[in-house]
C-alpha cells in the first residue's frame, strides 16, 4: 500500500519507520516534496520513497530487511552526524543497498555489519547505486578483517562501491604505505592516524586521478578520495 504526506505532513512521533517490500511512502505532496528524517529516527525497509530523503543528524537510514534494498524516487541527502547502517553477507555474497534515482550526497557515518563468512581480498559490495554522486563519508564503522588486508572505498563516489583488498603497509620511511587496490598500485608517506597520499603515475584506479585519504582504525585501514578528477 501507499501512505501519503501531505503539504506539511509529516511523522514526527515514529521512532522508527519500516516500507515493507512492496509498499510506498509519498513525500511527493509536501510542500517540499522531502520526507526529512530528524534525530532519533530511523527508516529502514525494502519498500519505495516517493519524493526526495534527507537523513538528518542523530538519524539513521537503513536499507532492507536483513538484506535488501530500498528505494528513492528523488536525491538522497545524508547529513553529518546521520548514520547509515548497511548490512553485507559473505556467504552468500550479498549486500543491503539503497538505490536513488537522482543524486546521492554522501555525510555523516558509514556502519557496515557482515552476517555471515569470512572476508577476502577481492570481495566486493555495491551498498549504493545513484544517478549521481556527491560528498563523502565523515567517518566509518566496518567489518574487521584478517591481517594484510584493507577497506577501500575509493568507489563509491563513482559507482556505489567498497571493496576488500591487499594491503601491505610497511615500517620503513615513516609509516609508507604501498599496497595493491586491484586496479593498480598506490604508493605515499603518510604520518599519524590520518593523511594523505598520491596514485602512482599511470594508476587507473576506477577512473581515479588525484590523492586519497586514509584512517587507520586499528582493526585496518579504510581508504578514501579526494581530489577526484
Amino acid at each position: 500500500g501507499t501512505l501519503a504526506l501531505a503539504g506539511s505532513g509529516s511523522i514526527p512521533g515514529s521512532a522508527s519507520l519500516t516500507v515493507a517490500a512492496g509498499a510506498t511512502l509519498d513525500a511527493k505532496g509536501r510542500t517540499d516534496g522531502t520526507l526529512t528524517l530528524a534525530g532519533g529516527q530511523t527508516l529502514a525497509g525494502e519498500g519505495r520513497i516517493s519524493g526526495a530523503l534527507v537523513v538528518g543528524a542523530g538519524a539513521t537510514v537503513s536499507p532492507g530487511a536483513s538484506l535488501g534494498t530500498l528505494t528513492v524516487d528523488d536525491r538522497v541527502t545524508l547529513e553529518a552526524g546521520s548514520t547509515t547502517s548497511m548490512q553485507i553477507s559473505k556467504e552468500p555474497l550479498s549486500q543491503d543497498r539503497l538505490r536513488v534515482q537522482n543524486t546521492l550526497t554522501y555525510g555523516g557515518t558509514l556502519v557496515m555489519t557482515n552476517l555471515a563468512g569470512t572476508l577476502a581480498a577481492g570481495d566486493s559490495f555495491k551498498v549504493f547505486d545513484a544517478a549521481a554522486y556527491a560528498g563523502a563519508f565523515d567517518a566509518y564503522d566496518l567489518p574487521p578483517l584478517r591481517p594484510g588486508l584493507l577497506w577501500v572505498a575509493t568507489g563509491l563516489p563513482l559507482t556505489g562501491t567498497i571493496r576488500v583488498c591487499h594491503g601491505d603497509p610497511a615500517s620503513a620511511g615513516g609509516r609508507r604505505f604501498d599496497f595493491v587496490t586491484g586496479e593498480g598500485r598506490i604508493t605515499g608517506t603518510p604520518t599519524g592516524a590520518r593523511g594523505s597520499f598520491a596514485v602512482g603515475a599511470g594508476v587507473s584506479g576506477e577512473g581515479f586521478r588525484g590523492h586519497f585519504t586514509y584512517e587507520d582504525q586499528g582493526s585496518g585501514m579504510t581508504v578514501a578520495g579526494t581530489g577526484v578528477t
